[in-house]
């Protein structure tokens, strides 16, 4: 009887486990697909070494080691490299694979540097997805870039795409094949212009994967699982309340927060927001003056060889009208 007791209390136990574990596969967001050196993984108050093809939620925290990489792929394919003594969160994400009308994401890279390669999230005419990083936020529009410390000032770096970048100080739009430079969040991002070779060089080996091929194999196996994964983390949205479209038809955008609560965002705050942004202080060429003269050798450097560079296209425009 004793027995039989004891097998009744394991098997109820392993049941009541087994319905959190359940709820936290629906609301899995991505995977990690690779892992080079060392990285921590914390799910609520647990903190444990990341592993290849765990699964990632919102707000989960993964950190890098010294001399590590991480990559992660999200339901919606966005690629995430993480280059060593990273820190990253995804703060808020809402994904719909039949409507992308309210998908947005909300990502938090503290530390570390990354390159980040748009999914489907943002393959939309305005697409609502935003990075915070130490000196401000970046916007995206639909890229492939990089982002970082470089040289005692903060860098980021567009392939494809271009980005907006914002500071307390000022805003600037960067296109591809052009970067720019932030001292701190109080200044005004520098105008933008192609990096020298060394600096892309540089960059682009901070986040560079060493087994490139076993990275597109997982990739290509996780791509079978996808749609089943995007559907499951629709349905997770609309059984915590956090229907994409309110029940009522009032049109209102609901979507957990990072506090995993929901939240509202009428017209009314869209106006709110977009007076703050047109209050925020302009980028003046006197500030840029002021700006310019704080950067570092680097980035004064860049700017002068990218100087050179627009001289000699002139030069070469004018030769030609001659000739002709």
């Amino acid at each position: 009887m004793t027995r039989i007791l004891v097998f009744f209390q394991v098997t109820v136990l392993c049941c009541l486990l087994a319905v959190p574990a359940q709820a936290d596969e629906d609301g899995v967001i991505g995977n990690i697909v690779e892992i080079e050196g060392t990285a921590t993984q914390t799910v609520g108050a647990n903190t444990l070494p990341a592993k290849i093809n765990a699964p990632v939620h919102m707000n989960d925290v993964l950190k890098t080691g010294a001399q590590s990489r991480l990559f992660i792929l999200l339901i919606d394919n966005t690629e995430w490299t993480l280059s060593e003594n990273a820190n990253f969160r995804v703060t808020e994400y809402v994904f719909d694979p039949a409507d992308n009308t309210h998908n947005k994401g909300r990502y938090s890279v503290l530390s570390g540097a990354f390159r980040y390669v748009s999914g489907l999230v943002a393959k939309k005419p305005n697409p609502d997805v935003q990075i915070t990083t130490p000196i401000g936020s970046i916007g995206i529009r639909g890229t492939d870039f990089w982002g970082g410390m470089m040289d005692g000032s903060y860098g980021v770096q567009v392939d494809e795409g271009r980005v907006e970048v914002a500071t307390d100080g000022g805003r600037v739009l960067v296109n591809a094949g052009q970067g720019t430079s932030i001292r701190n969040r109080k200044f005004a991002p520098a105008a933008p212009a192609r990096w020298s070779r060394d600096r892309l060089q540089r960059s682009h080996a901070s986040v560079r994967l060493e087994n490139q091929t076993a990275v597109r194999q997982r990739m290509a196996a996780l791509q079978s699982h996808q749609p089943e994964m995007r559907q499951r983390y629709k349905t997770y949205l609309q059984s915590r309340n956090g229907k994409i479209i309110a029940p009522n038809g009032a049109g209102k955008i609901i979507a957990p927060n990072s506090a995993g609560k929901t939240g509202a965002a009428t017209p009314a705050s869209r106006l709110k927001e977009n007076r703050q942004l047109l209050n925020r202080t302009p980028t003046t060429p006197r500030r840029q003056k002021q700006d310019r003269q704080q950067d570092t050798p680097a980035v004064q450097g860049d700017r002068r060889e990218n100087l050179r560079e627009e001289r000699l296209e002139k030069l070469k425009e004018r030769r030609r009208g001659l000739l002709q």
